[in-house]
This record gives structure tokens, sequence and C-alpha cells, in this order.
């Protein structure tokens, strides 16, 4: 019998479509064909600049971090437990949505596809599960080697030999969408932040042209405010005490 999550999405979806002689055979075999059109990403460029979704060549060139989680006490990508955000083809984002649907053991379904489970073999039941998969998992494609964007930020970042000879990295200044969706969910829990903040809009009339997280925030996000420790307000502007 399929997850109930899996049940409720093509409930949904047919809603959504008003097909009345919806196939769900027929969905997966075109959402595996379009599953390429996005790629996973921890840091979606169009957060720094929505032109910057594609390069010249017309592939997105994803950065999917990989970051372990320390005892350091720092927020920081690895530290809080998000999910990967998508970029790419907004008209593909309900594939994104599909594949990371909780199944009951708490992993997803694009978890279960890449560990090729029993769960993901009744899910893409059928002769073509293979090919399904092997479609499906084209959401990593973006993922091999990250290229930055002539749209993106980049800063010169010191960092001297041994011998003190100058040197530098150039780094490329993008945000982590997953962080900042959690800090927005966080600040809908009554209680957990009492501080001032501010709320932005990312994305205007098109969240969704940003990313699959920013489209499931209506485009908002949410700012600390980041002041050093001990400053008090005094007529809108901060000093020490």
């Amino acid at each position: 019998m399929p997850d109930p999550e899996i049940i409720v999405f093509f409930t949904k979806l047919q809603m959504s479509k008003k097909i009345t002689d919806f196939s769900r055979q027929q969905w997966l075999t075109d959402a595996a064909g379009r599953a390429k059109q996005l790629s996973l990403t921890t840091h979606p460029f169009a957060f720094t600049h929505p032109g910057a979704r594609k390069n010249r060549d017309g592939k997105v060139r994803a950065v999917l971090a990989e970051v372990k989680k320390k005892n350091d006490g720092f927020l920081r990508s690895g530290n809080v437990v998000v999910p990967p955000d998508a970029e790419g083809n907004a008209a593909a984002l309900e594939i994104y949505t599909f594949l990371m649907l909780k199944m009951q053991d708490g992993k997803t379904l694009l978890a279960h596809l890449c560990e090729e489970s029993e769960l993901a073999k009744t899910i893409l039941s059928g002769k073509d599960y293979r090919e399904l998969r092997a479609g499906f998992l084209q959401i990593f494609s973006g993922s091999g080697i990250p290229a930055t964007h002539a749209k993106i930020k980049q800063v010169f970042f010191p960092v001297p030999d041994k011998k003190c000879k100058a040197g530098y990295h150039l780094l490329s200044v993008l945000t982590p969408s997953g962080l900042l969706s959690e800090l927005y969910r966080r600040f809908g829990i009554p209680g957990v932040f009492s501080g001032p903040s501010v709320v932005i809009h990312i994305g205007g009339s098109k969240p969704q042209n940003i990313s699959a997280l920013n489209m499931r925030n209506k485009g908002k996000a949410c700012l600390l405010l980041s002041v050093p420790p001990g400053t008090v307000s005094a007529g809108g502007h901060y000093r020490g005490h």
C-alpha cells in the first residue's frame, strides 16, 4: 500500500489540475523527464541576483554544501537540520515537492530513491522503474562542479601564506536559504523570538522564480537585529554601555 503522503500528494495534484482522467503513471513518467530542469541546492544564486539562475549555456550550476554538524556554537550550515532547496524552472517545482515528501519512517522519498528501498520500488512500480529513478535523480545534476555567475557579488578574502606573501580567495556571497526558511518558520512559533525583527520580501510577485523554499514562504524572510551585545537604542541609534 502506498505511503499516505503519496496518496495525499496525488489527490491534491489531481484536484489542482482539474483532470478527471488523471494518470499517476503518466505524471511520474513526465516528472522524471523534467526533473533535470531543477537542481538541489543549499545556496541558491537567485537570492543574490534573480538573473543568476543560469549561465550562458543555460545550465544551472548549483551549490550543494555538505557540511558536518559541530558543537561550535555557530549558526551555520550543518548545525541546523534543514532540507535542501531547489532552483531552476519554476514550472517544475511540484517535482521537488514530490521528492521531498516525508515517508512514515521519517525519510524523504528522494532518500528512498537514492537507497533503492523497497518503498521506492513500490511507488515507482512497473517495468520502467530504473528509467524513472534515473530521471528523478537528475535533480542532482547541477551539483557536480559549482560555478559562480557574473551577476553574483564577489569578495577578495586575504589568505597570506606562511611567508606572509599576499594571496587571496575569491568568494561568492550566497544565501543559505534553508537557514533563512527555518528562521522564518521559528518566528511563527509564539514565544520563540521576542526581540525586534524585520520581514523582507524576496522575488516580488513571483517568489517561485527564486527557489522552492522561497515559494513555500511566499517570498517572506526575517532578519534578526545584528548589533553587538550590550548596546541599547537611543532615538533610533544604538550605543554601547
